[in-house]
């Protein structure tokens, strides 16, 4: 993923995960507040809904990179809680997701976007 921006920065917080080795991105735009999670891990979903809160983010996608035996994903507690969309890569062929990524689709987060 690229991420891209037409002006301020981006808000970045990298969380990790010591059982599954996962580290997890809470990114957000510091003006209109809108902002992405990946890569989210389900034994933390009350520290990242806590962050999210905390921030002040309104999140608009949990994005998905990888899938793998020891990474449970929170990703639809977090649609339940926050109604944000998730994002997998169109050749995951994932079901019960709202947007599959194609090379070259961007998701929009304020003034950024981030390009798969």
């Amino acid at each position: 993923m690229l991420i891209t921006s037409t002006q301020r920065p981006l808000y970045v917080k990298q969380l990790f995960d010591r059982d599954s080795c996962t580290y997890t991105y809470l990114l957000g735009d510091p003006k209109t507040h809108e902002g992405a999670i990946i890569d989210a891990v389900k034994e933390h979903l009350q520290r990242d809904l806590q962050y999210i809160e905390e921030l002040g983010i309104e999140l608009l996608y949990i994005i998905e990179t990888h899938i793998h035996a020891d990474h449970i994903t929170s990703a639809g507690l977090i649609r339940q809680k926050t109604g944000a969309q998730i994002v997998y890569s169109q050749a995951a062929a994932v079901k019960s997701i709202d947007i599959d990524l194609k090379e070259g689709d961007e998701l929009p987060i304020g003034g950024h976007h981030i390009r798969a």
